[in-house]
């Protein structure tokens, strides 16, 4: 049910609004100044509100006015009733933001249909404001996601380079250890010594084998989810 709040301090006028409006199913609240019907604006945010100009307290451009400076209350559309309007005065309403203009006297019908424009245009320009920010919110989340993605893939490059350089740390014993077997296998002078420097040999040339091998599961391992799980559980830096 649309809420529609009607400011006219002309009493008689005030409760033939409201029992039109009532009857055709909208909830309505009434105010008989404008001071009144700017607070209950701020306080019950109706969908919609019908205002005299000419009223004491507050005139209807002043509610208007203070209507459109308040960001709860900017939105709301307002339709001014007003026993006679001149361009100039439909001019500087317009200018504040006013939606239209009934003139009094007018039919329960004009005023419906009035009613009715303002409402779907509210409703189609709320829809469109949604649609603008759930496009906004899948921007940004993919935005978001392709940069996590640019980080998991800097950091797969990071672990990358760290494996490397470990790897080259961890041969470079076996290959000092290979070059001196080589050397002692070569001088040599008994069998003993040349089995004992071959087995040397033999053995360093499968621990980096081995080593190779572990490096290359490794990499094969290092993929965005597994990296992100390494993250998780604190085995790498995040």
């Amino acid at each position: 049910m649309k809420t529609i709040l009607v400011i006219e301090d002309e009493a008689q006028i005030r409760e033939n609004i409201a029992e039109i409006l009532a009857f055709t199913g909208f909830e309505v609240i009434t105010a008989e100044n404008g001071a009144t019907g700017l607070e209950l604006a701020k306080s019950r945010h109706p969908d919609l509100i019908i205002c005299d100009i000419m009223m004491p307290t507050l005139d209807g451009y002043q509610v208007l006015d203070a209507l459109r400076q308040n960001a709860r209350t900017a939105t709301i559309p307002l339709i001014f009733l007003t026993a006679k309007v001149d361009r100039g005065d439909q001019r500087h309403g317009m200018n504040l933001g006013a939606d239209d203009y009934l003139i009094k006297p007018f039919e329960p019908e004009e005023l419906l249909l009035a009613i009715e424009s303002r409402l779907n245009r509210r409703t189609a320009l709320t829809q469109y404001i949604a649609r603008e920010q759930q496009k906004v919110r899948k921007l940004r989340y993919s935005l978001q996601h392709n940069q996590q993605k640019l980080q998991v893939s800097q950091k797969q490059e990071e672990i990358k380079a760290d494996l490397l350089q470990r790897l080259v740390q961890d041969l470079r014993e076996p290959v000092s250890n290979l070059n001196l077997a080589t050397q002692m296998l070569e001088n040599a002078t008994s069998q003993e010594a040349r089995d004992r420097y071959l087995k040397i040999l033999k053995t360093e040339c499968n621990r980096q084998a081995q080593l190779l091998h572990e490096f290359e599961q490794l990499q094969a391992l290092l993929t965005p989810e597994t990296t992100k799980l390494l993250q998780h559980y604190r085995i790498i830096d995040p």
